[in-house]
């Protein structure tokens, strides 16, 4: 198809209004329309812009798809009774810290470990520490071979998280006992798509 025959097709101007008209369906260079609409258009004037970018190829196409989606906007829990927003190709690390900010607060929270788990938690708080304060968070975001949640202080811990390693857990008990952690959020890091924040 000629290029200036695409180019004219998406929209109709009425010189004796001054208004521009829209054609339905039509690919327009979305750069040339908002030049237009923002110009004082008057007979004879040249008109800024050009004709759209050929059309791409599979990969391309395909590359821009992909790009669109790691920009999408996900829903998710913090397992604390909080929601919180991420994109799709957020990292494990970036969403356990917005997890604990979401609950503790913007600026109180670090990375901790203990055995073969990474977290972030409240700084403020006791790590890796049997007499760490019971109801006191974790947002594990990555699992160095632990089959449960408690496993980093009982061998007796019940729990699997087997293959999980972004999960929310709670100190559920003193000391470190088999119950001491309670898996409280399995799907941390579930991303239910939303609108991108306001």
């Amino acid at each position: 198809a000629d290029p200036e025959l695409s180019y004219w097709a998406g929209f109709t101007f009425d010189w004796e209004s001054s208004t521009v008209k829209m054609v339905a369906n039509s690919a327009v260079n979305e750069t040339f329309m908002e030049d237009l609409l923002n110009m004082e258009l008057h007979p004879g004037r040249a008109l800024r812009g050009g004709p759209p970018e050929p059309r791409k190829g599979a990969a391309e196409a395909h590359a821009a798809a992909t790009h669109e989606a790691q920009r999408r906007w996900c829903k998710g829990s913090t397992g604390a009774n909080e929601t919180i927003l991420f994109t799709a190709n957020a990292s494990a690390k970036q969403v356990a810290m917005l997890a604990c900010e979401a609950h503790y607060g913007v600026g109180q929270c670090k990375v901790g470990r203990c055995g073969g788990f990474t977290y972030y938690y409240r700084s403020s708080a006791k790590s890796c520490a049997c007499s760490k304060a019971v109801g006191e968070y974790e947002w594990v975001f990555r699992n160095d071979g632990h089959q449960t949640v408690g496993s980093d202080y009982s061998a007796l811990s019940k729990t699997s998280v087997a293959g999980d390693s972004l999960f929310t857990r709670r100190k559920a008990a003193l000391g470190c006992s088999t119950d001491a952690w309670e898996l409280v959020y399995a799907d941390l890091g579930d991303c239910r798509v939303a609108p991108a924040p306001g």
